[in-house]
């Protein structure tokens, strides 16, 4: 297998909160990788963007109350919804999930199928009890993994691996 180059990526979390007429304190947020130093996220477009489409979807006047970006640190995978992506491109499945398995234990401290560097887990239920660092979607269980290499993601630059 052939040495990639892994690139960490700045992430941040993009984050809105606002009221509608009938639901109050609702609430979205993305996760922004910046891959290079001209990269940038403007909070507000994509706020206007994104109120634009749920005025339409609701029909009802809404009232922003929070707007915010915050750094989440540098990590070479960005989580997204019951999936992780890296604009790093792998060949095989075998090479993204040993990758991914790194990105896990190093960036994490979890090992896959229910194993923190510092506990092991015999019942499953017991690792959803614990203080994990992050909800991680299914991503420490190894037999949920996916690998994508779909000529999209190969188009696009990027790698997933749904969980």
């Amino acid at each position: 297998m052939k040495e990639k180059l892994i690139k960490k990526y700045e992430l941040f979390r993009v984050s809105a909160i606002w009221n509608q007429k009938d639901y109050k304190r609702n609430g979205t947020s993305f996760i922004y990788a910046k891959q290079n130093d001209s990269d940038r996220v403007d909070i507000y477009d994509w706020w206007k963007r994104h109120i634009r489409k749920k005025k339409m979807q609701a029909k009802k006047p809404i009232e922003l109350i929070e707007l915010k970006i915050s750094f989440l640190g540098r990590y070479s995978w960005v989580m997204t919804w019951f999936s992780h992506k890296t604009f790093t491109v792998f060949e095989t499945e075998e090479e993204a999930f040993s990758d991914f398995s790194r990105y896990l234990n190093e960036e994490w401290g979890v090992i896959e199928n229910f194993h923190h560097s510092y506990e092991i887990y015999d019942d499953p239920k017991l690792f959803y009890e614990d203080k994990t660092p992050a909800c991680l979607m299914g991503a420490e269980d190894r037999w949920r993994w996916k690998f994508c290499g779909c000529d999209k993601c190969k188009e696009l630059g990027i790698t997933i691996i749904n969980h």
